[in-house]
């Protein structure tokens, strides 16, 4: 009797899928998978961090410090993130790659913000031209030059640089007077100088000073009645200043700062020079209960009193009109809570037109862009830089403005 043919079995649903993600689930076996399991999961604790520190400014300091003090590091971890996502793709593993990436994509508006490629500047017409205008915001470090030995030195470098830039408008922070010959090497050939380009120039005892090629048409101090105006280094002034018959209100500010000691910087620069050697054992203050029990919470408190006066500017700014520009000396980083904050609706002048990294500080390697120019209205900034000018420890930010609402 022949035999019934039979049919061939079918494999069960799924077992071809199980079999190409076997690999993925088994123990690791031998070196080479060893390596790769750690290499996987050391990447993914830095994605984590990425995207952490890169939403770290939607979320309050006095709520969440230990993320805000930790956003401070997001472009490194920008940098560190494109890296791995560049060496996944050359030793061809296309898929962690792809997941290396998706911190950098979710946090795109940030990594934008802190490495802006505006490689086409802005095209204006004949009519916009006309309505051209710069403003520069500088923190000249009270006019003390950095170097010891220059000090005193006359002529003064940081007026050489600001007549060197020439800006129509320009917002000094820390600044007790430009314009004062004597003044810590200040000529009066630069004094003069200084009168005679800038025949509008309003001072204030509170370090704050603006000068301007234009006729200015009122002045106000808005951080006076603020309810953090009593904190230190928290300054902020409105002026309204008739640029080639159109209305601009200008306002400059001054952010508290972080009051790090000179060891808390020293620290900085050691760390990110490993130069740290024996120190760990000679000196208690290079110890990671320092870091921990002083430093952290000095920062976290700077960033939580940042965030009150970023609240009162940004209340300011909502209510003005018109065409304004925002700028200062923030001591914050680009997507922090006070950035966010303050810029609202406005557009930031050097991540929309300018090129680079940016930092704005330069001191103890703390290479943060701390200083920032905001705007919003009719006018548009069609360029930003950063001038490399190593006399104070801030480098001025200036931006070119037109009117793109012209009759």
């Amino acid at each position: 009797m022949a035999k019934r043919p039979t049919t061939p079995k079918r494999k069960s649903r799924g077992t071809s899928a199980k079999k190409g993600w076997r690999r993925y689930l088994h123990w690791p076996h031998g070196f080479k998978e060893w390596a790769l399991a750690v290499l996987i999961a050391l990447n993914t604790l830095l994605s984590i961090a990425t995207f952490v520190t890169g939403i770290a400014g939607a979320l309050r300091p006095d709520e969440h410090p230990a993320i805000a003090v930790a956003g401070m590091a997001f472009p490194a971890f920008v940098i560190a993130e494109a890296a791995t996502v560049v060496a996944w793709l050359i030793a061809r593993k296309w898929v962690i790659a792809a997941l290396m990436a998706l911190p950098l994509v979710v946090t795109w508006g940030n990594v934008r913000t802190h490495f802006p490629l505006n490689l086409i500047g802005g095209f204006t017409t004949a009519a916009e031209d006309s309505t051209r205008f710069t403003v520069m915001t500088y923190n000249t470090r009270c006019m003390l030059d950095l170097d010891e030995e220059l000090k005193s030195h006359s002529p003064n470098r940081m007026v050489e640089e600001i007549l060197r830039i020439d800006a129509d408008i320009v917002c000094l922070q820390e600044c007790y007077g430009v314009d004062a010959a004597g003044w810590c090497g200040i000529a009066k050939e630069q004094a003069k100088a200084v009168r005679e380009r800038y025949p509008y120039i309003i001072r204030s005892a509170d370090e704050m000073q603006f000068l301007s090629k234009y006729p200015i048409l009122h002045a106000d101090d808005l951080s006076a009645g603020q309810p953090s105006a009593g904190y230190d280094g928290y300054y902020a002034k409105s002026y309204f200043v008739n640029v080639k018959g159109q209305k601009i209100n200008l306002i400059s500010i001054h952010l508290q700062s972080f009051h790090l000691e000179a060891e808390d910087k020293d620290l900085y620069q050691r760390l990110t020079s490993s130069e740290l050697d024996d120190q760990l054992e000679e000196k208690p203050r290079y110890t990671l209960s320092y870091l921990r029990h002083t430093l952290y919470p000095r920062l976290a408190k700077a960033l939580r009193i940042r965030a009150q006066q970023a609240d009162d500017i940004a209340a300011v700014a909502s209510r003005a009109n018109g065409n304004v520009i925002l700028c200062g000396d923030f001591n914050d980083t680009p997507y922090s809570y006070s950035y966010r904050t303050i810029k609202g609706s406005m557009t930031d002048a050097f991540a929309n037109s300018g090129i680079g990294y940016g930092n704005t500080y330069h001191q103890h390697h703390l290479l943060f862009r701390i200083d920032h120019i905001f705007y919003k209205g009719t006018i548009e900034a069609v360029d930003a830089y950063i001038p490399k000018s190593y006399c104070s420890d801030h480098y001025p930010v200036v931006a070119t403005f037109v009117n793109r609402k012209t009759k």
